[in-house]
């Protein structure tokens, strides 16, 4: 193994600088103050008046750039010139920050490199080597030097991005997910929910392939997210929404495809014509129809097996192919709602809560519901309402207003009507109001008028 592969996985900073690198030894300890909360910098190394400082902290801490960068601003007022090494045990790995004074008096600028321990990238290891110094070139080192060399290891661009975006988010999503491996059911639900919008972001790849509704996109997704919780260990340092990724994906993938199409397809056949068809449809917009027809047949000839997936891809893709057939032209021919004792069980009683609900609204308020959306008559609009009550035009619509806000508020009932004033419909819907919830019923105006 590297001797500096060795000295990282050990965390044996001091071995490394000083016995690896040829620096010289540092002692002391520096002690900064940020937010009510005290912080160990130690001194391991330094070389010319460029330290080294080691602080050792926990994985929480590592996740938050601004934080690391505010404890490095605030070492800089006491140690000008440095190398900041922030580390942790559980899991392993560490984040080196260097930063340097942009001209003209602005502010820092800073340099992470996060990884872990056991496995640093080997681009960061090769140019961690550049850092030492051997005995011949040590009588002409000075600090510009030093600070040259540590400019060309970490003033580059991290390998790895191991920081949270949102570090408060981060911490409580890590809290949820130890107490989700306690056994917690009531944390593993808040955990799912909380990380419902990762779901919902990648599963937008089966609206565009697919033409899915979002509701139905999103529950696929969940599923996945359902999977990589139950999976997910957060002791080894990685962030959920990084881990979740692939187990979203793969649930898109192996149940979109089942969820979205009438005719079943199995998973291999499927993407294999899948990505097949992406091809084709470039070469068909790339060189034209005689184009893609010559590709068609090239790659049915390469493989004897596409020529029949192709064709259970394209029936089920399109189910209007299997229009040429009987019984799919029989089927067609059937009425799109068949009479049953069910459907006239849920009107009935959908007619019953209509009218347990326009009973206990005051009874003007009542007659003018009754009025605007044609129950036991035509609508009529507000003019017409206002005529006869003789009341004013924008009076009539306040009390709709307000009857309709009581009706949806307390009794469920959501009334709608159509742009031209001459169809009306009634929903039993949440009781709250809210949004998002499904509609449990719904009454056209026939069901209306023979309830009242």
């Amino acid at each position: 193994m590297n001797p500096l592969t060795a000295c990282l996985n050990d965390h044996c900073l001091t071995r490394m600088f000083i016995e690896e690198l040829g620096w010289d030894r540092s002692s002391g300890s520096v002690m900064l103050t940020i937010d009510g909360r005290e912080w160990v910098v130690q001194r391991v190394a330094q070389k010319r008046g460029l330290q080294v400082c080691w602080v050792r902290t926990d994985r929480l801490v590592l996740m938050n750039r601004k934080l690391l960068q505010e404890l490095q601003r605030v070492l800089t007022r006491t140690v000008h010139e440095h190398i900041l090494v922030f580390s942790c045990e559980e899991p392993r790995k560490q984040v080196w920050l260097w930063s340097v004074h942009l001209p003209g008096g602005r502010k820092l600028r800073h340099r992470e490199h996060p990884f872990f321990s056991a496995q640093p990238p080997l681009a960061f290891l090769d140019r961690l080597a550049k850092l030492g110094f051997t005995l011949e070139e040590e009588d002409a080192v000075g600090l510009t030097d030093a600070i040259d060399r540590v400019r060309c290891v970490l003033d580059t661009s991290a390998e790895l991005n191991l920081f949270a975006r949102k570090p408060k988010l981060a911490a409580r999503s890590d809290r949820l997910a130890i107490a989700m491996g306690n056994g917690d059911a009531a944390a593993r639900h808040e955990f799912i929910l909380m990380h419902r919008g990762l779901a919902r972001k990648l599963s937008k790849v089966l609206r565009k392939w697919f033409n899915m509704p979002p509701e139905g996109a999103e529950q696929i997704g969940i599923l996945g997210l359902m999977e990589a919780a139950q999976r997910f260990r957060p002791e080894l340092g990685y962030q959920f929404s990084t881990y979740a990724s692939w187990w979203v994906r793969q649930s898109c993938q192996r149940l979109g495809p089942n969820a979205a199409l009438l005719i079943r397809t199995p998973h291999h056949a499927f993407w294999g014509c899948f990505k097949h068809a992406i091809k084709l449809s470039k070469t068909l917009a790339a060189k034209g129809p005689a184009a893609a027809a010559r590709y068609q047949s090239e790659c049915e000839a390469a493989d004897p097996k596409l020529a029949k997936q192709w064709a259970n891809y394209l029936r089920a893709r399109n189910v209007l192919s299997l229009a040429e057939k009987a019984t799919f032209r029989t089927a067609a021919a059937l009425p799109d709602r068949l009479p049953c004792v069910v459907n006239e069980l849920i009107d009935g009683e959908d007619t019953c809560q209509i009218r347990l609900a326009l009973a206990k609204l005051y009874p003007r308020s009542a007659d003018i519901i009754r009025c605007r959306f044609g129950i036991d008559s035509e609508p009529q609009t507000l003019q017409e309402i206002a005529f006869g009550y003789g009341l004013s035009k924008e009076r009539v619509r306040q009390i709709e207003a307000a009857a309709l806000k009581q009706l949806r508020g307390h009794f469920g009932i959501v009334l709608h009507k159509c742009d031209d004033d001459k169809e009306s419909g009634v929903s039993l819907g949440n009781p709250t109001g809210s949004p998002g919830v499904a509609v449990l019923a719904q009454v056209d105006r026939q069901t209306l008028l023979r309830a009242f």
